[in-house]
């Protein structure tokens, strides 16, 4: 499940970087492009944030 997590925040923190770098380049869709790409790199960040939370709580319960 941690695994899965992880995964999904680097994905959505990638997708985020290079929506950000492509939405750049296409002044028509540069508004919707920055906005879902703030979205997708801010859900990867609280999610990546929500990860370590979780694996730092599990070492603290051993």
């Amino acid at each position: 499940m941690k695994k899965t997590l992880k995964w999904v925040a680097i994905v959505f923190c990638l997708l985020g970087f290079i929506g950000l770098i492509t939405g750049s380049r296409d002044p028509l869709t540069q508004l919707f492009s920055y906005t879902l790409a703030a979205f997708m790199f801010g859900a990867g960040l609280l999610l990546f944030g929500g990860l370590v939370t979780a694996i730092l709580d599990s070492y603290h319960d051993l």
